[in-house]
């Protein structure tokens, strides 16, 4: 069969290794490499179109995803070259905001990442880097953090509630404060340092030997019951912010261990040797990854509780009531029988696993499962509840709420400047790069009144 020809080196190509815009003109990709290189290094040049002359096709992030230009361009184009492209939106024009986007990873990372998928409603949408793996919202840059929306997560930092994600030594000593308690027999103050709620006031340590639950403080129960309020009637709203914040950090202290627990079994999974080990390290390895998600999203959701108004209506509540109290009963129970299985085992020879027992290991895997399945549930369920009216209304300070949509609007919208780290609407970025920085940035089409 006749392969396709390049229009610009006019060699006969397979088709995998080239690519045909809307337009139908096919280019090589070593071809599209240098176009692109080319263009992008050419700060006049507004956004890409197709490489044939007088094509005005445009070059989108799917095109560039589609070209497999994403190893190629990290090694041949400097980020310098492809930070105009990044701070033009992806040359989507119009004033429908930036379409690609660096990824957000604090440590650092050169990864491109397309923003289409990420117009989701007040949550936004989990964006995953292909390079570094890193995940974000697409709307705020935090952790991805649903069902609780970007405009509970603002105004749970104002309040200074807790978050995972903080710089970490600010973090460890909050964390440490809030997840500290006075034994309720004896007033001996106890750190809780694992992930369960079995809770020992140890006598060699001053204490008086009591077993309670952590989160009633009563005499300790394996039914994952409590007499806490979690959620009643106006949801979270009826406990005080500094309760809330402590259940907030007991989740994220709880991912804490279960990503440690994850790192550490993932390990022995891979130096593993026989069958009958790598079957129960496989269900721990499943167990910690759906406890993580769990705990991550109990996390979130607790943040959601602290703003649902006190008058929400019955059928509204009573539903997610149900829905997040079946969840962290057998998140719970998952948690606190992975911890004392874990306890229980000889880490150095693997002895004494009780997960070594086939019927404890299917009773895990299936909890493990399920666990995955109610979760879903759960934030179907909590998202509904999340974007009802009554919500967004509270939410906005009443009176319709229609200036949060504008400002979460205006933050989507907004483009990271990296020469400041600070979010500039689209409409103003190029006269923020004028007057803060002394970079004129030709412009791409439109005129400039959105400007001023």
């Amino acid at each position: 069969a006749t392969q396709p020809t390049c229009g610009i080196c006019f060699d006969e190509t397979p088709g995998e290794d080239g690519l045909a815009l809307w337009c139908g003109h096919f280019f090589c990709k070593e071809c599209w490499l240098g176009y692109v290189e080319s263009k992008l290094g050419d700060r006049a040049v507004a956004p890409l179109h197709c490489a044939m002359s007088g094509c005005r096709a445009a070059v989108t992030a799917g095109a560039l995803r589609a070209m497999d230009l994403g190893s190629v361009l990290e090694g041949a184009v400097r980020r310098e070259v492809v930070r105009s492209y990044v701070e033009r939106g992806g040359g989507g024009g119009g004033g429908g905001g930036p379409k690609v986007a660096w990824c957000r990873n604090p440590k650092g990372c050169e990864g491109v990442l397309s923003l289409e998928d990420g117009a989701a409603a007040d949550g936004g949408a989990t964006l995953e880097c292909g390079i570094c793996g890193y995940t974000f919202c697409s709307r705020c840059d935090l952790a991805p953090h649903g069902p609780a929306t970007c405009a509970m997560l603002r105004q749970w930092q104002a309040r200074d509630g807790f978050l995972e994600g903080s710089e970490e030594e600010l973090e460890n000593r909050k964390l440490k404060h809030l997840t500290t308690k006075p034994c309720p027999k004896c007033g001996v103050p106890i750190e809780k340092n694992g992930g369960c709620s079995h809770m020992t006031c140890v006598k060699g340590q001053g204490g008086c030997g009591y077993e309670f639950c952590w989160h009633c403080l009563g005499d300790y129960h394996t039914t994952g019951e409590c007499d806490r309020p979690i959620v009643k009637g106006g949801a979270g709203s009826a406990l005080k912010f500094a309760e809330i914040d402590k259940e907030v950090a007991n989740m994220f202290l709880g991912v804490r261990v279960a990503e440690r627990r994850l790192e550490e079994t993932t390990a022995r999974l891979h130096a593993s040797a026989t069958p009958d080990l790598t079957k129960v390290l496989s269900v721990r390895v499943q167990g910690w990854s759906a406890l993580i998600l769990n705990l991550r999203a109990l996390g979130y959701a607790t943040v959601m509780n602290y703003f649902l108004p006190e008058n929400l209506k019955a059928g509204l509540v009573d539903k997610y009531n149900f829905a997040f109290q079946s969840l962290e009963e057998h998140t719970r129970w998952l948690q606190e029988h992975f911890e004392e299985t874990w306890k229980e085992t000889d880490l150095k020879t693997e002895k004494g696993d009780p997960l070594r027992q086939p019927k404890t290991q299917e009773a895990a895997s299936k909890a493990a499962a399920a666990l995955r399945t109610e979760l879903g549930r759960f934030l179907e369920t909590a998202r509904a509840l999340a974007g009802s009216a009554e919500v967004r209304r509270q939410l906005g300070g009443g009176g319709g709420g229609g200036g949060e949509e504008k400002a979460e609007k205006a933050e989507k919208d907004a483009i990271p400047c990296e020469l400041c780290d600070q979010l500039v609407g689209a409409a103003h970025f190029r006269a923020h790069l004028r007057a803060r920085h002394g970079v004129t940035v030709a412009g791409g089409g439109g005129g400039g009144g959105g400007e001023e």
